[in-house]
This record gives structure tokens, C-alpha cells and sequence, in this order.
């Protein structure tokens, strides 16, 4: 299976030129835009961070081309919905909606809410869709109306999306931004592809549909993508992504080693969290772990740098070092921490800890429960168990023979923890490959539980 983790060149040329060059030709009313090579090359030294993998299969690469080839129209760069505030305010004849509505909050409200505007009327005249006027010093590019427009490589809108999918990947509160200091923060090929990729990872529905690209079936997710535009999925989306799909399977696919993407200049590769896509909350708890570290000079360097700001730069980096010790070694004592046992990995190699937790309980669970008594699927339940900790803990030094000295209360106990951790990651999304807080509560819980258990 072809598979990509980077630029690549199809029968010797770079892609982005047989695009425009040779395959946009054989249909330029479905591919009326061209690709921007230096754009594309380095969106794709950015794969981790929009895929979750490490490298994606032909399907996959098509399926997410063709929604980022049509929201930015080719230009592959981090782009926002085109218009003014007026624009935004205002639904059109045509059939776009006024994004001063729920789920947003409305302009009058924030407005009141901020000092700006006091009277009832001007209240009423802002929760309108008839836009009143531009305020001084543009305030009203603050409200939710304007500022959760379409974002990014599938148009995000609305706050609801921008709280659940960009939000982790900023490393303070959405309210907390000013207008234009927002509008830099988010653009950010970082940003973009995190919060794209949150999207489409939401869940099952849309883990079945990335599944389904592989396969070379685009129909599920581009409606995923589109939010259910059936006239655009079924005469532009699937039509652009299906017959690229059947070009480059049948051609030379090869690592573009001449084209690959810059380094990335916001996270150099001095760094040591360089290859770990982290997300802003994941690089604080490791800086409040640099400041507990017990290090005077580390801490004080981080405090007079902005504290733990989720933001890793030049000081962060020279504190970390300071400390002398690995960000494994720093996040072992950290209480309040998602990423201590997978720090590094992939989502797909996070998704083979999931699963382990879910396999496990499985096997006891369709095995005869907690019935008391430690047959052979409880014993393979929890060997695999002790692995996984061994993997990305420590080593486990307990046999689970010995558990056969114990009273069947205490067997029901052992087979309890076990079921109940794989319930505890099913509910939360499954195998996801999102380290979030059940994930972590159920290990935790499967590390309590063994460590007590010859103590």
C-alpha cells in the first residue's frame, strides 16, 4: 500500500507542478483552481499535526486534498471567510445565514456586557440582523458574529466549534483575545491543522469515514467535512478526490526529497519537544513541571519569561535544560498531567494503548465477568495489562499467578478494575488516539489498582 508522510512527486515530478501542469488540465471545470507549490509543500511537513499519523495512506491523501483544495482554493494556507462585518452580520439572498445567532452570542448582548452600548434600543438594534454601523476603534469585530466566521482548511464556524476544536490548540481562553491579537494568533499553520484535525477526529461517525478514505470511498467524509452540503459533495468534493484517487494509485508515487518543508520556525528543531505535537496545554503542564523541578535558576527563568504561558521558546528551552533531566523525568511527579505516558507518540500508537485497555476488559468482561474466579482469559487480560505499563510506565514485577491466592472477593476486584477501565475509554470516544481524561483516569486506575495489589 502507497503510503505518504511528506511532498512526494508523481511519475518524477513534484506534485503540486503535475498538478497544474498535467493532471488540472484533463478536467479544469472540476479543478478550477491551482495548487500553490510552496504552500502545499509545507502544509505536508505538517501531516502529524493535521492526520494525526505519521504517514497516510493514497486515500486519506485525496480525501483531505480535496476539502483543503476547495476552502482555500488552492492556495493551501490558513484562510478566513472573505467579507466585513456587514457581510457577517447580515444573511444574504442566496442563502448564507447571519452568524449573530446561536450558538454565537449576540453582538448586543457582548456589547452591553463590555461597556459599549447601554440603551435598550441600541441592544435590540445589535441582536438584529440588519447591521447598525461600524463602532469606534471596530469593536464590533470582537463579538462572536464576526470573530467565529469560516476559519481554516474546512471553513470552522460558530463558537460551539471553535471552543471544542480550536480552543486546545490555544494556549489561553478564546474570550481572553483581543480582535487583532486573535486574528494573529490563529493564523498559524500550527493552529490550523491542529484545530482541522480535531474536526475530524470528533468521533466514531467520523473515524469510519477516514477508514472509508483509505478504501478509496469519499462520500462519508465529505459530508463530515462539508456539514452535510450534499450538492457540493456529490458534484465537486467526491468528483475532485475520487478521480485524483485513481490517478495516483495507478502511478509512481515517491518521496519528494528535493521539496520537502522548511523547519518549522515557531518550534525549531534545537527544541526538545520538537516532533512531539503537543498542544499549548500539554507544553504548560511540562513548564509548571520546569518550575517544580526544584531547579532556583529553571523556575525563576520561567517566571520572569511569562510563567507557564503554553508557549515553548528560547527561554522555556534554556530553563528545561537547566533542570538536567528528561520531560519524561520532569512529568513524573506532575499531578495534573495528560501526556506523561505518551509523550512522543503518535495518535495511532495512543490508539494501541486504548485499545489494549479495551481488549483486556473485553475478555473478562465476555468471559464470565467478575465471577471470582482467575481463569485463562483473566490471565491474558492482565498480561496485557502489564505490558502496556511496561511500555510506557515502568516495569511491573508481579506475577499474575499470584493472584490465585487470593480469596474470590478480591479476584472480583482485580476483574472489577479491569472491566471498569475498558468501560471508562469506550464511553469517552474509544480508541481515538486522544489522551484527554478518561483515557488517563483509566490508567491511572488500571496503575493504582496493580501496584496495590502484592502490597
Amino acid at each position: 500500500m502507497t503510503t505518504i508522510n511528506g511532498n512526494f512527486r508523481v511519475n518524477g515530478v513534484p506534485f503540486a507542478d503535475w498538478f497544474n501542469q498535467t493532471f488540472r488540465l484533463t478536467n479544469p471545470q472540476i479543478y478550477s483552481h491551482f495548487v500553490n507549490a510552496s504552500n502545499f509543500t509545507k502544509l505536508m511537513g505538517y501531516i502529524p499535526d493535521f492526520t494525526g499519523k505519521q504517514a497516510i495512506t493514497l486515500g486519506e491523501f485525496c480525501g483531505h486534498f480535496a476539502i483543503m483544495y476547495n476552502e482555500t482554493g488552492g492556495t493551501f494556507t490558513v484562510i478566513r471567510e472573505m467579507g466585513g462585518p456587514k457581510y457577517m452580520f447580515e444573511p444574504t439572498s442566496w442563502g448564507k445565514v447571519t452568524y449573530n445567532k446561536a450558538p454565537n452570542k449576540l453582538a448586543g448582548d457582548q456589547l452591553k456586557e463590555w461597556g459599549l452600548i447601554s440603551s435598550e434600543l441600541d441592544v435590540a438594534k445589535w441582536n438584529g440582523h440588519v447591521y447598525p454601523g461600524d463602532l469606534p476603534n471596530n469593536a464590533q469585530n470582537r463579538c462572536d458574529f464576526y470573530r467565529y466566521r469560516g476559519y481554516g482548511f474546512n471553513q470552522l464556524t460558530w463558537r460551539n466549534n471553535y471552543e471544542k476544536y480550536m480552543q486546545p490548540a490555544l494556549p489561553k481562553p478564546l474570550d481572553d483575545y483581543e480582535a487583532e491579537e486573535f486574528e494573529t494568533a490563529i493564523n498559524s499553520l500550527d493552529v490550523a491543522c491542529k484545530t482541522f484535525h480535531n474536526f475530524i477526529s470528533q468521533g466514531a461517525t467520523a473515524q469510519q469515514a477516514i477508514a472509508n478514505l483509505t478504501k478509496g470511498s469519499f462520500q462519508a467524509y465529505g459530508m463530515l467535512v462539508s456539514g452535510g452540503w450534499v450538492a457540493y459533495v456529490n458534484n465537486k468534493y467526491t468528483p475532485r478526490a475520487l478521480n485524483l484517487y485513481n490517478v495516483l494509485k495507478t502511478a509512481a508515487i515517491t518521496p519528494d526529497n528535493d521539496n520537502q518543508a522548511p523547519p518549522d520556525t515557531d518550534i525549531p528543531s534545537k527544541y526538545a519537544i520538537n516532533g512531539m505535537h503537543l498542544t499549548p496545554q500539554q507544553i504548560k503542564i511540562i513548564q509548571q513541571a520546569i518550575i517544580n523541578s526544584g531547579n532556583t535558576q529553571s523556575a525563576q527563568l520561567m517566571k520572569s519569561s511569562g510563567g507557564a504561558d503554553g508557549i515553548w521558546g528560547n527561554s522555556t528551552e534554556k530553563a528545561f535544560q537547566l533542570t538536567g533531566k528528561t520531560i519524561q523525568e520532569l512529568l513524573k511527579g506532575a499531578s495534573d498531567n495528560h501526556i506523561t505516558h505518551i509523550s512522543g507518540l503518535s495518535r495511532e500508537e495512543v490508539k494501541g494503548v486504548q485499545q489494549t485497555i479495551i481488549d483486556a476488559a473485553n475478555l473478562v468482561a465476555y468471559n464470565g465477568g467478575a465471577d471470582g474466579i482467575w481463569g485463562k482469559d483473566s490471565a491474558i487480560a492482565f498480561a496485557k495489562l502489564a505490558r502496556l505499563i511496561e511500555m510506557t510506565e515502568q516495569q511491573i514485577q508481579k506475577d499474575s499467578l499470584a493472584i490465585g491466592k487470593m480469596s474470590p472477593k478480591e479476584v472480583k476486584g482485580v476483574q472489577k478494575t479491569i472491566m471498569t477501565a475498558g468501560s471508562i475509554v469506550v464511553k469517552s470516544g474509544g480508541a481515538d488516539g486522544f489522551w484527554g481524561d478518561a483515557s488517563e483516569s483509566a490508567y491511572k486506575l488500571l496503575i493504582q489498582k496493580m501496584n496495590a495489589l502484592f502490597t
